[in-house]
């Protein structure tokens, strides 16, 4: 079963994909499955979440068109990064 949970870190609230299973011995354990963003960007569902996701990677790739050298391979792996951010959610 799957569900969105909020965590803190210091002064940051983030968004998390979880998923809680039974281990082999039985108990209930959760896996965090994937980022879904931070508390200002709005992502507390999976919609709205997806939706952010993808206008980065628009973000991204315009920024992409222009750039040059090592910021265009950065941009290049974040927008590989997106992608498969994207889905997952989609998965889910």
């Amino acid at each position: 079963m799957s569900f969105v949970t909020l965590r803190r870190s210091r002064n940051t609230l983030s968004y998390y994909l979880v998923e809680s299973y039974r281990d082999e011995h039985g108990r209930s354990r959760k896996r965090t499955l994937c980022y879904l963003g931070r508390g200002q960007d709005g992502t507390d569902t999976l919609e709205k979440a997806l939706a952010h996701w993808q206008q980065v990677r628009k973000e991204l790739t315009r920024d992409l068109a222009s750039a040059k050298g090592k910021r265009r391979r950065a941009l290049s792996d974040r927008v590989a990064e997106t992608d498969e951010r994207i889905g997952r959610l989609r998965r889910y």
